[in-house]
């Protein structure tokens, strides 16, 4: 694996790799300069918080962003708890702003090494064109963490996973039982699916990708059906105006990201996960 330096970032983003077959070339490729891709990074939604380091996984390059604990208290490197927040389908790490900070937090936290990463295609980590399917993100997550050394069966890791982040995460654990210490699932996508108006047709060749290009416009308002309190007085009414700007600027910025959520669609096993829920359920794990 190879950490890329932030001088060679922007490049780095760019995919190497011809678009799959079939999928028009607006989906992996078309990057403005790279001044101009400087200039969208440093002035992201997502600025304050997001996956801020880069490394080359076996599908492309992954960003990814370790907070360490603010006061190790007399504990070591090795023996620190591990957390991994993972995302949700439409989502990157900038969802986890909050509550990172929080899990670092000696005083209000566990005071956890919390890792945080984008999947392929979203945020700050290109598609390249590989199937977005459970095992191509598990992969990912396994291959990040070993880059990392964060993955030690002295020290399993505790892992949060919201929406798809909690289908991989169950995908993980079942994976690698030993390497996980806990599962925190949040309305995790394989669990009583409600599949989209459009998605039998998202399923179809050039049907699918003519539906995607036409989302550009409308899939960040359609955010914030994903919120129950969606009134202007919401306590919660930044979140959604943060969830819908940061989609806004994946699909303008993140390399393949309408490919990538197209792709899960296609591949990603959303209504067909009760198998393994329920397996990793009878795990003695907490």
């Amino acid at each position: 694996m190879e950490v890329i330096s932030q001088d060679d970032s922007t490049d780095a983003r760019r995919p190497a790799s011809p678009p799959a077959a079939g999928m028009p070339s607006f989906f992996c490729c078309g990057r403005s300069k790279r001044e101009n891709d400087q200039f969208a990074l440093d002035n992201s939604p997502d600025a304050e918080f997001h996956a801020d380091s880069l490394i080359k996984l076996t599908h492309g390059v992954t960003a990814y962003r370790i907070i360490e604990p603010k006061d190790m208290n007399g504990k070591t490197a090795d023996t620190v708890p591990i957390i991994v927040l993972l995302h949700s389908l439409h989502g990157a790490s900038y969802m986890w702003a909050d509550i990172a900070d929080l899990l670092s937090d000696f005083e209000q936290g566990p005071q956890a090494k919390v890792l945080v990463f984008d999947f392929y295609g979203r945020g700050r980590s290109p598609w390249t064109g590989v199937d977005i399917t459970l095992d191509t993100l598990v992969t990912q997550t396994k291959e990040l963490m070993d880059a990392l050394n964060l993955t030690r069966p002295t020290r399993p890791a505790a892992f949060v996973g919201y929406d798809m982040g909690g289908a991989v995460a169950a995908g993980f654990a079942a994976k690698y039982p030993n390497l996980c210490a806990s599962l925190s699932l949040v309305s995790p996508l394989g669990i009583k699916y409600k599949p989209i108006q459009s998605e039998q047709w998202l399923q179809r060749k050039y049907f699918g990708e003519y539906m995607m290009m036409k989302q550009r416009r409308t899939l960040a308002a359609q955010q914030e059906g994903d919120f129950y309190d969606k009134s202007e007085d919401s306590p919660h009414r930044y979140l959604i105006q943060k969830q819908t700007d940061m989609v806004k600027w994946q699909i303008q910025h993140t390399p393949g990201y309408l490919g990538a959520i197209l792709s899960t669609y296609r591949n990603f096993p959303m209504r067909s996960m009760d198998e393994l829920f329920t397996a990793i359920g009878r795990h003695p794990r907490p």
